[in-house]
């Protein structure tokens, strides 16, 4: 809708209005983190809520440990009490999130067609979705283990929001998408467009773009869900999983993943009791996420969850939504204690059936 320029000395003045009036979320440095022997600079971030003061320097980095999910696809909730809709505790207050990355947003797209448009509405998800604001910020400086360029996405924000944020060393330009990000962004002491700026923005993104070129030369072939397919072989899926310790990590720190399991359980309240029906992520690398009533199991064996994971992300997906479930963001490689590579695993079968 609008272009707008907020000098540096206007952002933490503009937090302090947002956070007055919303719930407001941001990435923030990790306590933990160390500093790059490279840059010198601390670099890992995570989601959490504003406390007053922001470092907008974080907006350079990539995009946060943690995934966005989280805040719309709980880990764990309660969805009934004796089979009634339970509506106590529901977030009605407007949250809005700043600072997450294009590769944060397509997993939204990915949750929003299996919660929201598919003919079952998940009302926590709906809820949640519909009181969030969320602002995405351009990613100027891609790592190694980034590969959005090869699932279709690009480092640039996503206008599929309310608004982006493009970091520069004097400022942030901000755009907004809908009119809740209008209303925002009139909410900082902003300014009109310095002249060259437009190009700034332009160059910073371009840079961001070759840079994941070099990182990522080689294109996943254009026949993958095919390939996927056809490749059922045990030796080639045996290999690629050596290693792995089935931490389960990847799953559960994968921002697209969907898959949940219902429980329920009776808890002591003084003197009564009361049933309550929970819902919890699942991992479709456990032994027991594809046993069915008697015992029976579709993937007995790890190869097959392992390569399923494959087959849900660039092919089952692919099939009925028209693009990848995977939005080359990383994070699966940085939490895997074997360095298991979704890169170089399709690539030997690309090459496979490419040679």
């Amino acid at each position: 809708m609008a272009l707008y320029f907020l000098s540096e000395r206007n952002i933490n003045p503009w937090f302090s209005l947002l956070g007055e009036r919303y719930e407001v979320f941001t990435p923030k440095y990790s306590a933990g983190d160390t500093q790059n022997g490279a840059s010198g600079q601390k670099e890992k971030t995570i989601f959490s809520s504003y406390e007053g003061k922001i470092d907008w320097t974080v907006f350079s980095q990539i995009r946060s440990s943690n995934p966005l999910k989280e805040f719309f696809f709980l880990a764990r909730e309660e969805v009934a009490r004796y089979f009634k809709g339970n509506k106590e505790g529901r977030e009605r207050k407007v949250r809005v999130i700043i600072g997450a990355k294009a590769c944060d947003i397509l997993p939204l797209r990915v949750h929003q067609k299996m919660f929201i448009l598919k003919d079952f509405s998940d009302p926590f998800f709906q809820e949640r979705f519909a009181n969030t604001i969320v602002f995405t910020t351009d990613c100027p400086k891609p790592r190694e283990t980034c590969f959005c360029n090869l699932v279709g996405l690009s480092p640039n924000g996503a206008a599929e929001v309310d608004g982006n944020i493009t970091p520069l060393p004097d400022g942030l330009i901000i755009e907004t998408f809908t009119q809740r990000g209008e209303d925002l962004a009139k909410l900082a002491n902003w300014e009109s467009l310095p002249p060259g700026y437009s190009e700034k923005r332009e160059e910073s993104r371009k840079k961001a773009e070759r840079l994941l070129t070099e990182i990522n030369p080689k294109p996943f072939s254009k026949n993958l869900p095919q390939i996927l397919g056809k490749e059922e072989e045990k030796e080639f899926w045996e290999e690629r999983k050596k290693g792995c310790v089935e931490c389960f990590g990847c799953l559960f720190v994968c921002p697209t993943c969907f898959c949940f399991l219902l429980t329920d359980r009776v808890a002591k309240f003084g003197r009564e009791e009361e049933f309550r029906r929970i819902k919890v992520w699942d991992a479709c690398y456990m032994a027991q996420y594809a046993r069915v009533a008697g015992g029976l199991n579709a993937r007995p064996r790890f190869y097959e969850r392992f390569r399923n994971r494959f087959h849900c992300k660039f092919m089952n997906t692919y099939y009925d939504f028209n693009f990848f479930s995977c939005s080359g963001c990383g994070r699966c490689f940085n939490v895997c204690p074997a360095k298991i590579d979704i890169r170089e695993v399709l690539g030997r079968l690309s090459e496979r059936y490419e040679e």
